[in-house]
């Protein structure tokens, strides 16, 4: 996709993550927009918003981009579950909360948190570090949650992606318990995890879902950007979803699993095209081409993205809310140069 086009394209999902009903007035940030099937406020994709917009203002310096992070993280800050995490479906998710530390520290890199808001990374760190000291990931009344065969409700290579919250809180409160649990976790979970170029979604199910794979690689960009060597891991990672990727530029929701219906998701595919502009550029050149076509095509005519495409070309009807944060990213990135140590 030519220059001119990519530039288009971002600004029209840009537009759309600024002028839907996909983020309410008060900060709220929905899952998707759908009139037949409304979203719900989704906390961790306002860690997600925070993050970006800090960051898109950190770019242009555009005081709607700077508000518009700060009146989140002041929804945000007030909508924590008695935990001090953040919930879903009366679950309280320690990756989600860990992605929201990210956002609230992405804010004071750009202006400083005021009062409330520091209060609420306290909380949301504390139930983060706490929790995965433990290797517990998610609590229905304060009682753990455990499914091995869900990547979400296991302690398993998603939450490599939370080393770039506990690092950030290294940095940013000068502990180092944060950047020993991230070291920690990354090793562990790299040794446990990672087989043949791909990561499993935990140690004892062997079968990818393509977004925890994703999640895993960023974490280990982001610990590459400060040092950590896992270069080697990244660049099979990122083979890995160049061999496995669809012709017509997609990843597949699922691999090496049975009795699942396999999709291809927006979701991972702007990953992809993530990790391959940080990995190298030129390398995935025709990797990223066919993925951001794809992308292209789950376009709606208001400019979000939708969540998915089925095996048949069924499109999803919900205009997603984190496909098009991960995409705006994807895009921008083949614009100009990736940071991975602002990877959303």
């Amino acid at each position: 996709m030519e220059q001119t086009n990519l530039q288009s394209f971002y600004e029209r999902i840009l537009n759309w993550l600024i002028n839907s009903e996909m983020r309410s007035k008060d900060g709220a940030v929905y899952s998707w927009v759908n009139p037949t099937k409304p979203g719900y406020i989704y906390n961790e994709i306002i860690g997600y918003y925070i993050k970006l917009f800090s960051y898109l203002y950190k770019r242009n310096k555009n005081d709607d981009f700077l508000n518009r992070a700060i009146v989140s993280a002041d929804y945000l800050s007030k909508n924590l579950s008695k935990s001090g995490g953040v919930s879903r479906g009366n679950i309280d998710y320690v990756f989600d909360s860990a992605i929201c530390v990210s956002g609230l520290i992405a804010l004071s890199k750009v202006t400083d948190l005021n009062k409330e808001q520091v209060v609420a990374l306290r909380k949301l760190l504390d139930f983060v570090y706490g929790s995965l000291l433990k290797k517990q990931v998610a609590f229905k009344k304060s009682r753990a949650v455990v499914d091995l065969d869900k990547w979400s409700l296991s302690y398993g290579s998603l939450l490599i992606k939370n080393c770039i919250a506990l690092y950030e809180a290294y940095e940013f409160f000068g502990d180092e318990r944060y950047k020993k649990l991230a070291e920690q976790i990354a090793e562990e979970l790299v040794e446990g995890t990672f087989k043949d170029g791909y990561f499993a979604i935990n140690e004892k199910r062997g079968f990818v879902y393509t977004h925890s794979h994703c999640y895993a690689t960023e974490g280990l960009l982001f610990m590459s950007a400060k040092g950590y060597d896992y270069e080697g891991t990244i660049l099979k990672s990122a083979d890995w979803l160049a061999k496995n990727q669809n012709e017509d530029g997609s990843m597949n929701n699922w691999y090496f699993r049975e009795g699942v219906e396999i999709e291809k998701q927006g979701d991972a595919t702007a990953q992809a095209i993530r990790i391959w502009c940080c990995v190298n550029k030129g390398k995935y050149i025709e990797n990223i081409k066919k993925a951001t076509i794809f992308l292209k095509s789950l376009q709606s005519k208001e400019g979000g993205l939708a969540y998915n495409k089925t095996d048949k070309g069924r499109i999803s009807k919900d205009i997603n809310s984190w496909v098009s944060i991960f995409a705006v990213q994807a895009l921008l990135w083949q614009i100009e140069e990736p940071n991975k140590g602002w990877i959303v």
